[in-house]
């Protein structure tokens, strides 16, 4: 299965975006991708890892189970409107159907 590579930027995009969001000046934001074959339902697929990690002040446990729902922002006051994660993992999803979960 190919991924539409503009999905793929979408998706990049939208989590670094919300690294450095989270970011206060003179902290760090590290982007890895690397390939990747996984073995989903006995079937090998080509794909890739992408890691977007940052030194940022973290998401408090309790909104952790909200993170992708649609329109939820921790940051209404900074201008977030919510549909930067909600995206990412409606378009990885679309990416993976039929591979299993994600």
């Amino acid at each position: 299965m190919l991924a539409d590579p503009a999905q793929v930027q979408q998706i990049t995009l939208n989590l670094i975006n919300n690294a450095l969001t989270a970011t206060e000046s003179g902290g760090s934001v590290i982007i890895q991708a690397a390939a990747a074959t996984q073995q989903r339902h006995g079937i090998v697929v080509q794909a890739v890892h992408i890691t977007v990690e940052d030194s940022g002040y973290g998401i408090p446990s309790e909104d952790l189970a909200r993170l992708f729902e649609p329109f939820f922002t921790t940051r209404s006051e900074e201008g977030g409107t919510g549909l930067g994660l909600a995206v990412v993992r409606s378009l990885v999803q679309s990416t993976t159907r039929g591979l299993g979960r994600v």
